[in-house]
């Protein structure tokens, strides 16, 4: 699990082992200027899944949507719990995953910086998909939109 803050231009990405660890470093975002957070909220999308496979991998795959999109909604409120502008948006409403390569010139065509000790080598694609995220909000920030369609 990843988030991404993007401040005075510069990227921050903060990795999570546990859920509950996401949980514990939510109200420390008070720290950064008006933040402005967009979750992607697996419980809003209809996930129907190809029933032409196998029973028990079936049931599997619904168990771990199911928990997926739980601990996603958990996020999205916990966060608005804490004060925080922040809005949901679909898996589907984010679009495609980005590659790596697509990340790094993205990055560079928004002329943003990564803070000093990150290594671009190592962004993982959890880190690619929260900036994705950061920066549909920032779009919006500046855009002075209310919410995320």
């Amino acid at each position: 699990m990843a988030a991404c803050i993007i401040t005075n231009q510069v990227i921050v990405f903060k990795k999570y082992k546990r859920f509950v660890d996401f949980i514990k470093d939510v109200p420390t975002w008070i720290n950064y200027p008006t933040p402005f957070i967009l979750v992607e909220d697996s419980s809003l999308q209809n996930i129907t899944f190809n029933s032409s496979i196998n029973r028990a991998i079936l049931s599997r795959m619904s168990r771990n949507v199911g928990m997926n999109q739980g601990a996603s909604r958990i996020a999205y409120e916990w966060i608005k719990e804490h004060g925080y502008n922040t809005f949901n948006i679909s898996p589907e409403g984010k679009g495609r995953k980005w590659s790596k390569d697509i990340f790094l010139k993205v990055v560079n065509q928004e002329r943003l910086k990564f803070e000093p000790h990150f290594k671009p080598a190592k962004v993982t694609q959890d880190m690619i998909d929260a900036f994705s995220l950061a920066l549909m909000a920032k779009k919006h920030i500046n855009n002075g939109k209310k919410g995320i369609n």
